[in-house]
């Protein structure tokens, strides 16, 4: 897995993986927001992660 992007908060994030699952692109979401449970959740970066074999397409999602 390679990272994509780190976005501002778990939102940002689950927001833009909303996309990369209408393209059946598989991510993972890592944060230390204890899975979104932390009040304070909108303010901690997280990343996402794609495969390095889906990485270009994801990438072209991130420009749209």
């Amino acid at each position: 897995m390679i990272q994509l992007k780190k976005f501002k908060n778990r939102f940002e994030a689950e927001s833009f993986a909303i996309l990369l699952k209408q393209e059946n692109i598989p991510y993972i979401i890592q944060s230390a927001d204890a899975g979104g449970q932390r009040p304070a959740s909108f303010s901690i970066d997280a990343a996402i992660f794609v495969s390095e074999d889906d990485y270009e397409k994801a990438k072209i999602l991130l420009q749209e």
